[in-house]
């Protein structure tokens, strides 16, 4: 019998999962796998549980939202692990879930997993660091990263948007450095992404011809603007039309180096981390993802 082994975050409580792990034990045990189930802990994530693994399953499966799954891919680049993922989105955005047709809702993820049908998709390396889909420069970027866990389990995707209205009128100024094979722009900015998809902060066309396997960074830059220009952008950002907008720069490569002299932090999947000029390169059909059943019968 094949093995899988489910990650959970622990920060999110054993408890909430009961229903979900029993799920997937049906669905997998169907399918010929046997589960154990690990938590990650508040110091290190899933690195003592990559590390500890005297054989890799023959499955991974994340509970959680984009954070944990970039921590996960992470550590199986780190330990040359290279085995099919899945994921059951409990996060607050869950990005990476909503652009490759995973069911939203946990159970209904649990249940549809078909754990022998898989795709390739897209990595980010960000210096020596391996990531799902975004880095994210900025302090509206990085105010998402620093709202609370708790705020998040009450408030769901609200928090952010709670985040956003405080930091709209303090959006901080930085000078930033693109350069590509082919470009090398410096600019100022107020916001500045690099992803591998669509979806950022669960806005689901704000890069709406990025795809999950397309090979290619999608790199997302706003200059300043003042405040009567916000809802512009914000509405044009919801319709997928964003780069329509005259303060947005917007352009894809294979690989970009980001460099600035101002900023202290950046996002990285949702997560923040310190700042460091950083070389960024898409790593193409480097994952496999597993497919869900989306339609049963």
């Amino acid at each position: 019998m094949k093995t899988a082994l489910v990650i959970i975050n622990k920060k999110s409580g054993k408890e909430k999962f009961t229903h979900i792990k029993e799920t997937l034990r049906q669905t997998l045990t169907a399918q010929g796998f046997n589960m154990t189930v690990n938590y990650t802990t508040a110091d290190n994530g899933s690195q003592g549980i990559i590390t500890e693994l005297n054989k890799a399953p023959d499955l991974l499966v994340i509970v959680d939202g984009d954070g944990t799954v970039s921590d996960v891919i992470n550590q199986l680049y780190l330990h040359n692990i290279n085995i099919p993922i899945a994921i059951i989105p409990t996060g607050t955005t869950n990005d990476l879930a909503r652009v490759n047709d995973v069911p939203l809702n946990p159970i209904k993820a649990a249940e549809s997993i078909q754990a022998h049908s898989s795709k390739k998709i897209d990595v980010l390396k960000i210096n020596s660091f391996y990531a799902s889909y975004l880095v994210a420069f900025g302090n509206f970027m990085t105010s998402f990263a620093r709202v609370s866990t708790n705020n998040k389990k009450r408030f769901g995707r609200l928090a952010y948007l709670f985040s956003a209205v405080k930091i709209i009128t303090h959006l901080k100024k930085y000078r930033v450095q693109l350069k590509t094979d082919i470009l090398d722009i410096e600019i100022d900015s107020v916001f500045t992404i690099v992803s591998s998809i669509s979806s950022v902060g669960s806005l689901e066309k704000l890069l709406p011809t990025a795809k999950a396997d397309d090979g290619l960074l999608h790199i997302l830059n706003i200059s300043p603007v003042r405040l009567f220009e916000v809802p512009k952008i914000l509405y044009l950002a919801l319709l997928g039309r964003i780069t329509e907008h005259p303060k947005v720069t917007y352009l894809t490569a294979k690989n970009v180096s980001v460099s600035t002299q101002s900023l202290s932090s950046m996002n990285i999947d949702g997560d923040l981390h310190s700042y460091k000029d950083s070389d960024i390169e898409v790593l193409e059909h480097h994952i496999s993802l597993v497919e869900y059943d989306t339609n049963p019968q």
